[in-house]
């Protein structure tokens, strides 16, 4: 028997289920959201620290002219005036042995840069006191050299371009730097071929001055 001081139990109207029902739905719901929150954003992650991650690149950069002082299958290094020597590593194209005729990728579309053809010289190409031009990539803070040209080669002659590379000049590059090195070092006129583009030695001075023409009147 109930006790006399119990209170009776009073069965609970249909809508107040209903009401508890919809309220534990809901939180059920929230709960579930936030998880799938929670794993997205876990996800999401590594793959935000990815990106971060991912190397910054700088192209084209042209060290000034300068000698070389040693090459090996991984380096090159040069000498810019009375300044301390610089290695620079090789890309992968020059490690090879292949010739950099393309523009290092900087993940952009497009070219990055056009590669003049008098800067596709390969490493095999190099000769240890060769002045020349290096063009290279920041990458990650390490300076990479991606392209060698070679502007002279004291006590020998400037090598030709390696086989197949397509030359915009009739004369080809090498004949050029070595006709002008011929005429600035020992005073010879450039060869006959050249035609009009032929050049010749400067008179010792003093040299005559052409008379002006007579004014038109």
């Amino acid at each position: 028997m109930p006790s006399p001081f119990s209170a009776p139990r009073v069965p609970l109207p249909v809508p107040c289920l209903a009401a508890g029902h919809q309220y534990f739905r809901a939180t059920m719901t929230t709960i579930l959201l936030c998880i799938s929150l929670a794993v997205a954003i876990e996800t999401a992650t590594p793959q935000l620290l990815v990106a971060q991650k991912q190397p910054s690149v700088s192209v084209n950069k042209t060290y000034p002219q300068s000698v070389v002082k040693e090459i090996t299958p991984e380096t090159i290094t040069v000498q810019f005036g009375d300044e301390k020597p610089k290695k620079f590593p090789f890309s992968v194209v020059l490690a090879a042995g292949g010739i950099p005729k393309d523009p290092r990728p900087t993940g952009q579309p497009g070219p990055s840069y056009r590669v003049l053809e008098n800067s596709m010289y390969r490493r095999s190409d190099v000769k240890v006191g060769d002045w020349v031009y290096i063009t290279y990539a920041v990458l990650d803070g390490t300076e990479v050299c991606d392209h060698i040209w070679i502007v002279k080669r004291p006590g020998g002659l400037v090598p030709p371009l390696p086989e197949g590379v397509k030359e915009v000049g009739k004369i080809p590059y090498h004949e050029r730097k070595n006709a002008y090195w011929d005429l600035v070092d020992n005073g010879n006129a450039y060869p006959e071929h050249f035609g009009p583009h032929r050049k010749y030695p400067l008179a010792p001075m003093p040299r005559a001055v052409p008379p002006k023409p007579a004014p038109k009147l």
